[in-house]
């Protein structure tokens, strides 16, 4: 793993002061320091959560206007539509509002847009479909904050348009009646939320107003799942939302999460943030790229355990084909890849027509993971001769600012600095990837993964208390990063491989007179023949059978889990460098 470059973590804090007033190892003190966590203030919100850290409502641009448009279409009888968004965060916010909506007796339902032929957003077609259905309020969740044309098309059809949004505003804001957005320039508002958030601080606001109770907090558990899979900032009120939230899980107040959860195999009173972005959100994001994501919302409105039961097992059906698919593009492209390699510092392009358009921007997230380098993946569209694709940058490099070089080849394109859409004419595509070679040079600092190490921590020193100390630290994400460990020179003394299909491999470390075990789920096969091209072939053979040592520096994660009722500490090997014979250290264990 020569390719990373590691970083170890050197903020300063009172350490003796946190572990005094906190009661905690001084290793948790610097694990909350490394987060920004200085103030006890700061330590007691993060630790512990509460309601009270919830921002007003009222902080939310034209909130108060929104609620008084709303409360007036409810009074009046009028006819309400959402229009959602086909991406978990869009599924949960249209969620909220038909539940918050229909709970207060409004004539509402709502549209999710079609990937293929409405693209992001509103489209004119759903615009044309309300005034000709006699839609008197139209509501948008996770979008409408660019939709200049299709917001006048209906404001000049006597809708009122009530736009609740967090994507970043353009120069011009739509002419609706409201428009709710937290990046509005003259916003108030506090950090950044996704867009059901947005939609349930909204709905908080008229509940509020017509005192018809709370709103906001009986909904956490989807509002965690938004938050997560939308890959907000874990901090702030984003943290207490999603902590919150996973301890509402448990309770499994709502029917379609809570069969869905069953459904994926997994035990609702242990679930964490990865669970819901890497196996709950998945199912939801992968009907909206194969099917509809229509799907996704009736789960969660589901009124009866069968109903959503039915639902989940569509979702779990639909993802499973997703990954199927999606995998075989990927190995197909990682071999295209070691069949022309190409400069470290080059843009890659992929025009991949067997890949679905919707699958362009996972398939160019898991080729950037595997080679580390921006990639853009290009598919055909509907539209004879057009190509549209997704791209994936690394970190700390603007793929965005590089579209913006190429803006003169591309028909659309947008996005931000780690991820952007765009789509081009196929005649163009040798000219575009001209461009890139061109302007998309990846700076030397930027071709290696940064790995960002909070403590160089000894084995004995992860004890039960410091362990359940770093479970409070939970739920790990974007901007809360699972605490990661370093050990330099540990001796690995046995190695052996694990699992259903012998896969992954379990590794042995000495330290002092006791036997550590830590399990590697990466690339098996790429570890052992480093592994050969390193050691001599009795060395190789002695680690497999109990009779050799080496030594190497060591990346690891550690977590405390319990097993037939009984306790015990888990380490995983999340980075590795391999020391020759020659370069091996007397160095012993490092402290905090």
């Amino acid at each position: 793993m020569a390719d990373e470059r590691w970083v170890i973590c050197n903020k300063t804090g009172d350490f003796a002061a946190i572990c005094q007033q906190f009661g905690v190892e001084e290793a948790t003190a610097r694990l909350l320091v490394n987060r920004g966590m200085q103030t006890p203030e700061q330590i007691q919100e993060f630790l512990y959560p509460t309601p009270e850290s919830f921002v007003k409502p009222e902080f939310l641009p034209d909130a108060e206007v929104f609620c008084r448009y709303a409360e007036e279409g409810l009074r009046l009888h009028k006819k309400f539509r959402i229009f959602g968004d086909y991406d978990v965060d869009g599924v949960c916010g249209t969620y909220l509002f038909m539940t918050g909506l229909s709970a207060l007796g409004a004539d509402v339902e709502y549209r999710i847009p079609d990937r293929r032929k409405d693209g992001y957003g509103i489209s004119e077609r759903m615009v044309q479909e309300a005034i000709a259905d006699d839609v008197e309020v139209v509501l948008t969740v996770d979008n409408g904050i660019s939709a200049i044309k299709q917001t006048q098309m209906a404001k000049d059809a006597g809708i009122v348009v009530l736009i609740s949004d967090h994507h970043e505003p353009g120069e011009v804001l739509p002419a609706a009646d409201a428009v709710c957005d937290p990046k509005r320039t003259d916003s108030v508002y506090p950090g950044e939320i996704c867009g059901a958030v947005v939609a349930a601080k909204l709905m908080e606001l008229l509940y509020r107003r017509l005192n018809a109770g709370s709103f906001f907090t009986k909904h956490l558990d989807v509002l965690a799942l938004a938050t997560v899979c939308d890959v907000m900032q874990l901090n702030g009120e984003n943290r207490s939302i999603v902590k919150l939230g996973l301890c509402r899980m448990q309770e499994k107040k709502t029917a379609g999460l809570a069969c869905l959860t069953e459904i994926c195999g997994l035990d609702a009173s242990a679930l964490t943030a990865y669970h819901l972005g890497f196996v709950l959100g998945p199912c939801i994001n992968a009907v909206g790229r194969l099917e509809h994501a229509k799907i996704g919302v009736e789960l969660l409105l589901a009124g009866s355990v069968e109903e959503a039961e039915e639902y989940a097992r569509a979702l779990f059906a639909y993802n499973d084909v997703r990954k199927q698919k999606t995998n075989e593009i990927v190995e197909h492209a990682r071999n295209r890849l070691q069949k022309t390699p190409h400069p470290p510092a080059q843009v890659l392009t992929f025009y991949l027509p067997e890949c679905d358009e919707s699958l362009a921007g996972i398939v160019a997230g898991k080729v950037r993971e595997a080679c580390y380098r921006p990639i853009v993946v290009l598919t055909d569209s509907e539209t004879p001769g057009l190509l549209k694709g997704s791209a994936r940058s690394v970190e700390g490099f603007s793929i965005f600012h590089v579209l913006q070089q190429c803006a003169d080849l591309l028909e659309t394109f947008g996005g931000h600095e780690q991820a952007a859409g765009l789509s081009l004419y196929k005649e163009k595509l040798e000219a575009f990837c001209e461009r890139l070679s061109e302007v998309g040079q990846v700076p030397k600092q930027l071709q290696q993964r940064k790995r960002r190490i909070d403590l160089l921590l000894p084995f004995s020193y992860l004890n039960r208390k410091l362990l359940l100390e770093t479970a409070m630290l939970e739920p790990f994400g974007n901007g809360n990063a699972a605490p990661l460990y370093a050990r330099r020179s540990c001796e690995l003394c046995r190695i052996s491989l694990v699992g259903r299909n012998r896969s992954f491999l379990k590794l042995y470390f000495r330290e002092g007179t006791r036997t550590y075990e830590a399990m590697y789920f990466g690339d098996a096969e790429k570890f052992l023949e480093e592994l050969k091209s390193i050691y001599e072939e009795e060395v190789v053979r002695g680690l497999w059978q109990r009779r050799a040592s080496i030594f190497m520096h060591l990346l690891y994660a550690a977590r405390l889990s319990r097993f037939r009722g009984e306790e015990r500490v888990e380490l995983e090997v999340k980075g590795y460098q391999l020391l020759p014979p020659c370069e091996k250290s007397s160095e012993g264990g490092n402290s905090t």
